[in-house]
Order: structure tokens, then sequence, then C-alpha cells
């Protein structure tokens, strides 16, 4: 069974890396750089988790990974 909608835990582990990386603001194109991808896979990567959080915006996913401590600076 999988975790709830926009839970921590029903992301993928390269989701999650491309997920830290959005909430430093980093671009599609500094994120694949920093994890050895492409641009196109990390906009796919952005695109399933903004669809597992039913956010519209990568700005909603920052946002909502920040208020839930999923990230702990």
């Amino acid at each position: 069974s999988s975790a709830p909608a926009g839970n921590k835990h029903s992301f993928t582990p390269r989701e999650l890396e491309v997920l830290l990386c959005m909430t430093y603001g980093l671009t599609e194109t500094e994120i694949a750089s920093a994890l050895g991808t492409s641009a196109y896979t990390v906009q796919e990567q952005m695109q399933s988790i903004r669809r597992k959080m039913n956010a519209g915006t990568r700005i909603e996913v920052s946002v909502r990974a920040a208020r839930n401590e999923w990230f702990r600076r």
C-alpha cells in the first residue's frame, strides 16, 4: 500500500532529492547538473512530485515541504 498523497514517504528516493533541491530554489538545469541527470528527467520528476502532492506549482511544493519540516537545515 502507498502512503497518503503529499506524505514525505510517498516519494521515491530520487524524487526526495529533487524536492530538496527545489526547496533550495535550484532551477531544473541546476538540479539536473547536481544529480547527474538530464533536465528532462528532472522535469518529469517534478511533475510526479506535483501530482503526488496535488500541487500546481513548484513554489507550492516547496512551501508544503517547509511547513511540514521534511528537510531540516
